[in-house]
């Protein structure tokens, strides 16, 4: 891990914003925002809208991957905000994907980005996820599900909560 954070300079990731900040949430709105009820940095994302071929216009896969670190690296740093306010160690984080708008074509691109970015948090980012809500996701998704949840080990899998659209009773539940 060590090598890896040097080689990816991940320690100076956040020196800098992010030049394309502005084009990520128009391509992909999304927001940290808040915490949930034991402490965690929420993430929110509405995934379902994104569209590939739109974001390989003016970025590179590489791109997306150094996104997801620096987005990784921004919601530790939330954790360390979180420890510090609530006087205990918070490292983990809770994510909500809205799935609402997901296309029903796979996008080989976006399998390629998830594969990589799910091998980085799984080597480099070990036990970082409390919890992942997959909201308003379409009938669809199911086989989507089928064929990406191998790829995450079992321990991550037992983390994920796939909803359909009655999804406000969990988070109201779990969110602040």
């Amino acid at each position: 891990t060590i090598e890896w954070r040097k080689e990816e300079q991940v320690d100076a990731i956040l020196d800098t914003a992010d030049p394309n900040e502005p084009l990520f949430h128009c391509v992909c709105p999304h927001r940290n925002h808040g915490f949930d009820r034991w402490g965690h940095p929420v993430y929110y994302e509405k995934t379902g809208g994104v569209r590939m071929p739109k974001f390989l216009k003016y970025l590179t896969e590489e791109d997306l991957v150094r996104r997801h670190i620096r987005m990784m690296e921004h919601t530790i740093r939330r954790g360390m905000h979180s420890s510090a306010l609530n006087g205990r160690n918070v490292e983990k984080m809770t994510l909500v994907m809205d799935m609402a708008g997901m296309e029903y074509t796979i996008e080989t691109t976006g399998l390629k980005v998830f594969k990589k970015t799910t091998k980085i948090d799984q080597d480099f980012y070990p036990e970082r996820l409390h919890r992942l809500y997959i909201i308003n996701a379409p009938l669809t998704f199911r086989g989507v599900w089928a064929m990406v949840r191998p790829w995450l080990d079992a321990k991550t899998q037992t983390k994920i909560q796939v909803i359909g659209s009655k999804f406000l009773p969990t988070l109201q539940e779990t969110i602040h």
